[in-house]
């Protein structure tokens, strides 16, 4: 098992490379919403092929952003991923 998810690493990082090269064209960013709004078009389209839903801060944590992703059809369940952005 972990030489799969050492594999999985390595390919997420050099697909994220390449989507931040062809999105970006190099630039790094270094705005927190940015990189967020980044993550909820660009990434999650080419990861599940459209963009998610909705980009909303928490309401329990102030360092805390969720990135929702409604259901579809009676198949699939919502998706919520937490951001948390201690030090950043």
């Amino acid at each position: 098992m972990c030489r799969l998810a050492d594999t999985g690493y390595g390919i997420g990082l050099r697909q994220l490379e390449l989507l931040t090269f062809r999105d970006r064209l190099g630039k790094r960013e270094r705005n927190i919403k940015s990189i967020l709004t980044f993550i909820k078009t660009t990434l999650w389209k080419s990861l599940l092929g459209k963009t998610a839903d909705r980009l909303e801060k928490s309401r329990e944590n102030d360092d805390e952003c969720r990135i929702r992703e409604q259901p579809r059809d009676c198949l699939t369940t919502s998706i919520i991923t937490h951001f948390s952005f201690h030090g950043l």
